[in-house]
């Protein structure tokens, strides 16, 4: 009797061993990185495809403006030629780019953040242009190469004011400046077709920043379902800085009233 006892008590104290190990392995497989990255997988997803669609949005940029500088190249050969032709053209386009620039809505002067000060219009187009550079200098590692897709830290970008959205409105500063600029009483074709070509891939460009927003608005929802704690775990696994509560949208304030149209009169 007693041996039967012995043997049930064994059998008895080896089951409860076996059940407690298995339910360590149990819990270990939920604290794993691979049993992470399954549960919140749309999360996951979201960041890479924001990550993804942020390069190509960026990569939408720098070609467009590549477009438009080379068209404002041409342009400007061609406005060299006219200029050599008729000195009084020339007074206008020196009158216009440095004269005040003014915000198109608004029409209130530019400031230069960093002085304080009214900009002309080729002080706005250079500021635009340092800005962009700077901005694009975030998508490199340091030794000057792009970074891959998977290495874009979107938190990073948001806080250096690098997003797409916001290289797109740099861009958009040298384009409305050759687009607004005063046009001679010539046939002049290439300025007409650097304003035309401005035009469209500006339009391209602000096509991929909506691309870039809907990728961010997919991660937001995401973003927004998990806790700080669960996020912080997912962007150590990714090797990120942080996965932000959200991203910040492309938004343009539109204008209250519209526009005053000038009259003419007749000489």
């Amino acid at each position: 009797m007693k041996n039967f006892l012995f043997v049930i008590s064994l059998f008895l104290i080896t089951a409860i061993v076996l059940s407690g190990c298995a339910t360590v392995r149990s819990a270990g497989r939920l604290v794993t990185d691979e049993d992470y990255l399954e549960r919140y997988s749309t999360l996951v997803s979201a960041v890479q495809v924001g990550q993804r669609e942020t390069v190509n949005a960026k990569n939408c940029v720098v070609l467009g403006f590549t477009d438009i500088n080379t068209q404002i190249g041409l342009a400007n050969l061609a406005m060299q030629a006219e200029v050599a032709r008729t000195e009084a053209y020339a007074a206008t386009v020196r009158d216009f780019f440095d004269g005040p620039a003014t915000d198109p809505q608004t029409g209130e002067p530019v400031i230069n953040p960093e002085t304080g000060k009214t900009m002309t219009h080729n002080e706005q187009i250079a500021f635009a242009q340092k800005q962009l550079a700077q901005q694009l200098a975030a998508y490199n590692d340091a030794s000057g190469n792009p970074l891959p897709p998977e290495q874009i830290d979107l938190a990073k970008l948001a806080n250096q004011g690098a997003m797409p959205f916001q290289l797109a409105l740099n861009v958009n500063v040298v384009a409305l400046t050759y687009t607004q600029a005063p046009l001679p009483p010539a046939n002049f074709t290439p300025v007409e077709n650097a304003q035309r070509v401005t035009t469209e891939k500006t339009n391209m460009i602000f096509a991929c920043a909506k691309t870039a927003n809907d990728a961010v608005s997919v991660y937001n929802i995401e973003r927004a379902k998990v806790t700080g704690e669960i996020a912080a775990k997912l962007a150590e696994i990714l090797h990120l800085s942080d996965l932000p509560q959200t991203l910040s949208y492309f938004e343009l304030q539109g204008p209250t009233s519209p526009p005053v149209v000038p009259t003419f009169g007749a000489p």
